[in-house]
């Protein structure tokens, strides 16, 4: 492989290519040019330089989507300092933990988030930057105070008569040089920061230039849903198309179907990024309403004419993914089979990916053309995926001993850009690479991918819940106290788990599994050592988990918990 040019030229090329063109708007707000961009990139690179912010010092960004959270983002990596997003529907303590843990210098917050977190949890904090209008919410240090209060006057001075795209040059990063560190979403207790350096984020980059690009057009408008501060929005709504030049348009606000439904109406982005639970409920309330019906259904079923029918249906349903998008990406969780059929059956362009916030996030992606139906698609450029099979096209992977000691081992190893392994920078454990780590990339066994290649979801987690045991805890404290009903289930039960890590998302398979998924507001957490009273061990049976998970239900719009025991006993907590 060729040498692996700086991230930062792609980001610096794009800005001065793209001086005039629209960059950043927050829906039905205001819109940043790239000029804008460039500019306001610069003032804060003016601040940090007058701070005392070294290159290699952290700064964390805390806060909704917004152009604002996007302009922050790219002054700390355009600097030369490593990023730490943070979500903003962490609890305060979780952010709190989080700056600390990363020993950040700054703190970008949004609206929301500064009238929750409390400055004197975070003593090693120099500053926290209020993101709208980048003033000082809270000031330790005399130089940073100083250069913010006469920030309008060091950038008149630097450049006295204009700000050229000539002026625009940034930091010449390194490969191995980190550039970010994303904390994850906890479920083992407070969240671990995943080192990132910069060759992770340009092996997406690369392979979504050359694959992805071709599909959509030039200087597109593309609708960003997804959370910035996780890596799959991060890098598919954001990097990547502010290399491309592309508008973002950013909905500031809680992204609800409806809200999405109509800005995709407004905005007809080329491509759409979503995750399966999004696209499940635009389906379920625009979409089948007008065609689950006896005559709908009839008439697609009708010889000759279903094929002209199922068009019309097509375009109907693209309408109400904003009309034009070249595809609906779809990851982050296995997409509910009844809409994955429904979307083969009328030849909506779907495509599906799978990854993780360590491999920034790709490992599998799969186009609307090579597109198969249970599958997350094929190993995506600079990401070699191996499974530990004699017959990986048939067999899934084994489960070694080596796994029970928290040792390397599993049925996928993953190695990315360079022949490193993905793994290389570790989590940030006090500033040391975990051991631990490796359990995370030597998961789960892969299912037979035949000859097509494909890796399917099914087994994708496997390892994750091999030695570890579900714990459930409900958000809502309402459903506390409910009282419980055992029914006696007829013989042995599997349940076939997908990339979902039983937060989110919609588990495919049959039998009790159908249909199984976390019920918004709810989460499920995963804690090793031994299982609490009543709860028990997940076990590998014939390729699959046998009984003994803990998931959630949706049915008749109520929550339900569904413990799976081994004696073949269901507790169902209404």
């Amino acid at each position: 492989m060729n040498s692996i040019p700086s991230f930062n030229s792609y980001i610096e090329n794009s800005i001065i290519k793209n001086w005039n063109l629209d960059a950043l708007t927050d829906y039905k707000g205001t819109t940043l040019q790239y000029h804008d961009i460039a500019r306001k990139i610069e003032k804060l690179h003016i601040l940090f330089e007058n701070s005392d912010v070294k290159k290699g010092d952290k700064i964390a960004v805390c806060g909704r989507n917004s152009s604002q959270w996007a302009v922050a983002f790219l002054a700390i990596i355009t600097y030369g300092a490593i990023v730490v997003p943070i979500q903003n529907e962490f609890k305060p303590e979780q952010i709190h933990n989080i700056v600390n843990h990363s020993e950040s210098k700054l703190l970008f917050v949004g609206d929301v988030v500064a009238t929750e977190i409390t400055p004197e949890e975070m003593p090693s904090l120099e500053g926290i930057i209020y993101l709208p209008d980048n003033s000082l919410v809270i000031s330790r240090s005399e130089k940073l105070t100083y250069a913010r209060e006469n920030l309008n006057a060091m950038f008149g001075h630097r450049y006295p008569k204009y700000f050229r795209p000539e002026h625009v040059k940034y930091h010449v990063d390194d490969p191995e040089e980190l550039a970010m560190i994303n904390y994850t979403s906890g479920t083992t207790g407070f969240s671990k920061g995943v080192m990132l350096p910069y060759r992770a984020l340009w092996g997406n980059l690369d392979y979504l230039i050359d694959s992805v690009k071709p599909h959509i057009g030039k200087n597109c408008n593309i609708l960003s849903t997804l959370p910035m501060a996780h890596m799959y929005g991060l890098m598919t709504e954001f990097l990547f198309n502010i290399v491309l030049g592309n508008h973002i348009f950013f909905l500031t606000r809680l992204p609800s179907p409806t809200l999405i439904s109509e800005a995709l109406s407004e905005i007809k982005p080329d491509i759409l990024y979503a995750v399966p639970l999004v696209v499940d409920k635009i389906v379920r309330k625009e979409v089948f309403p007008h065609i689950q019906t006896n005559r709908a259904r009839l008439l697609m079923n009708m010889p000759v004419i279903n094929k002209r029918i199922k068009e019309k249906v097509r375009e109907f349903v693209l309408r109400k993914f904003g009309e034009r998008p070249c595809e609906v990406v779809v990851g982050g969780a296995p997409l509910n089979k009844e809409i994955e059929n429904f979307f083969i059956s009328v030849g909506f362009p779907i495509a599906m990916g799978y990854g993780t916030t360590e491999t920034a996030p790709l490992i599998t992606f799969a186009h609307q053309d090579n597109y198969v139906a249970g599958s997350c698609g094929v190993a995506v450029k600079h990401m070699e995926v191996k499974v530990l099979s004699d017959d990986p096209e048939n067999v899934a992977g084994p489960v070694p001993e080596a796994e029970r000691g928290h040792r390397p081992g599993g049925g996928v190893q993953l190695r990315g850009p360079g022949g490193h392994d993905v793994h290389l920078h570790g989590r940030c454990e006090n500033h040391v690479r975990h051991g631990r780590l490796l359990r995370k990339y030597r998961r789960g066994a892969v299912g037979p991918g035949g000859s097509h290649d494909r890796r399917h979801r099914v087994g994708h987690i496997l390892l994750v819940f091999r030695h570890t045991v579900l714990e459930v805890a409900l958000a809502d404290r309402r459903h506390h106290r409910r009282r419980h009903r055992h029914e006696r289930l007829g013989g042995r039960c599997t349940l076939r788990v997908g990339e979902s890590h039983l937060r989110h998302g919609v588990f495919p398979g049959g039998g009790l599994s159908s249909g199984l998924g976390v019920h918004e507001g709810h989460r499920a957490r995963v804690r090793d050592g031994q299982p609490p009273s009543g709860q028990h061990r997940l076990h590998r049976h014939s390729g699959h988990l046998r009984v003994g998970a803990v998931v959630f239900a949706r049915r008749a719009g109520r929550p339900e918990v569904h413990v799976h025991c081994h004696a073949g006993h269901r507790t169902v907590v209404r």
